[in-house]
């Protein structure tokens, strides 16, 4: 963690012609050799030879600015570069390069907006370490293994967030991650457009996903019956079986239950990967009798249909599936 000294208070100054530049209360040290000011005017004062090594992006700004320095923009005798970004994500950048911000933080996942920079400002200003910890994240979070669907171990966020992931996962070229969040939009469709686009806009969507998302909505309940009527088809038995006449009676049983869990959890049609939406079948399966052995082959063979669904959502989503390479997506986010 790089040591350096803070000037805490919170001060205002005009900058030549500018609108009044307010000192941001933590990333402004009075060692600092440049002021960096973002959106509504927040004025960050630090270390070219800092930020230098960290980003190439910065580094070439900054030698820029000092080659052009005829009539450069002063604050508290140091030189003024404007960058684009919103304040609030400059912020979380910094912390992430002076701070460490402890990837990790400790028990505590970062949130959204934490990883969201990590991925964007990452990638915009070339800082490769802080774009592949966001990648990781994304990946954790909307795993391809869908035994993990559940496991929060990426970051958190809120449902109405959920556009801003699939914005940034698109625009990312992440095209698996992008296709698990129309998944999850498509779960949660009526609380992101009802809420979430009172939140951050209905802009936020890209123009196709939306669209997408409403079409998964609707599929998800014919993949949910197809995957009820596969689920205790006899094509294939359980050869490990102790008990083939009673399993066998039980598996006629559940095949008309299945049926009838499709229709009466329906609501739970665009739950496909998580666990609380089959739970209900297996006390039925065990109570009309069917042996464990068979209820562990049943519950397998719903595992690699929830596996195979994972794999497809990319084709079910209709997205490109193009190759990410490292700096080829480099700018995105600018």
């Amino acid at each position: 963690m790089a040591q350096v000294d803070r000037e805490p208070q919170k001060k205002r100054a005009r900058v030549n012609s500018e609108p009044e530049a307010v000192k941001d209360e933590k990333y402004w040290f009075a060692s600092g050799d440049v002021v960096l000011i973002a959106s509504r005017h927040v004025a960050f004062r630090v270390h070219g030879d800092i930020l230098g090594p960290k980003s190439k992006v910065l580094c070439d700004l900054l030698d820029r600015h000092r080659r052009s320095s005829r009539m450069q923009e002063k604050l508290d005798d140091c030189p003024v570069v404007h960058v684009s970004d919103d304040s609030e994500d400059f912020r979380i950048f910094l912390g992430l390069v002076y701070d460490s911000f402890n990837f990790s933080q400790g028990d505590k996942l970062p949130n959204w907006s934490v990883v969201r920079v990590m991925v964007v400002l990452g990638d915009k200003y070339d800082v490769p370490e802080f774009r592949a910890e966001g990648v990781r994240r994304l990946s954790l979070e909307i795993s391809q293994d869908a035994s993990k669907w559940n496991e929060a171990g990426g970051f958190t966020f809120k449902t109405s967030e959920l556009m801003s992931i699939a914005s940034v996962t698109r625009s990312l070229n992440l095209p698996d991650v992008h296709a698990g969040v129309l998944y999850m939009c498509s779960e949660w469709l009526e609380t992101i457009v009802l809420q979430g686009a009172s939140e951050v806009g209905v802009d936020a969507w890209h123009l196709e996903d939306l669209p997408r998302c409403i079409h998964g909505h609707e599929s998800m309940t014919r993949t949910w019956f197809d995957l009820h009527k596969k689920l205790f088809d006899i094509s294939s038995l359980n050869m490990r079986c102790s008990s083939a006449r009673h399993c066998a009676e039980a598996v006629r049983v559940m095949q008309f239950l299945s049926t009838d869990h499709a229709i009466q959890f329906v609501h739970m049609a665009f739950s496909i990967l998580g666990e609380a939406a089959w739970e209900d079948l297996w006390p039925k399966a065990k109570d009309n009798g069917m042996c464990l052995s068979c209820q562990r082959f049943y519950q397998a063979r719903l595992a690699r249909m929830k596996q195979e669904f994972r794999n497809t959502l990319v084709e079910r989503f209709t997205l490109p599936v193009v190759e990410y390479s490292e700096g080829s997506q480099h700018g995105a986010g600018r």
